[in-house]
């Protein structure tokens, strides 16, 4: 049986008869409702680094992430001027002739972000992370129904 994705709420239904779908179409709620495929799947790696900046609850300290296309991934909490070579390390560059840095880079608004979020105590801490949070679902709220009263106005 097939599994559904309400793109209201993103809330996923899983094995949908096909009564309950013919209810769905009946009713003209089936533009509410994707198809999602579960299990099959599984989401692409990355072909570049992506880096993010989390909340390590253990330690109550904010760290980047580095998520390499080989899949493995690397984090650093440390200092934030130092952020920005973390993730790099020593070759040998036989054009130079010397050691250089090579590595992936975090981009500018990762290292911003670290370094706002680096001196916050835990609580405010995890005050800023709740707000960011909320600040994401209200966008996403909004975007959802902006584009359902497009679609509305389209018919």
């Amino acid at each position: 049986m097939p599994h559904i994705k309400s793109k209201t709420s993103g809330r996923i239904f899983n094995d949908v008869d096909s009564q309950t779908a013919a209810f769905f179409v009946d009713a003209k709620l089936a533009d509410y409702f994707e198809p999602v495929q579960i299990g099959g799947k599984v989401a692409p790696r990355p072909t570049v680094p992506t880096f993010c900046v989390v909340l390590n609850t253990d330690r109550q300290k904010y760290e980047i992430v580095c998520t390499l296309p080989n899949g493995g991934v690397q984090r650093f909490s440390g200092a934030p001027s130092d952020a920005k070579t973390a993730f790099k390390s020593l070759a040998w560059s036989a054009k130079e002739q010397a050691q250089i840095l090579q590595g992936p880079e975090p981009s500018a608004a990762v290292l911003e972000e670290y370094r706002h979020a680096y001196g916050l105590p835990a609580a405010e801490a995890l005050a800023y992370e709740t707000g960011k949070r909320k600040a994401q679902e209200m966008q996403a709220a909004a975007d959802d129904k902006a584009l359902r009263a497009s679609v509305r106005a389209g018919q």
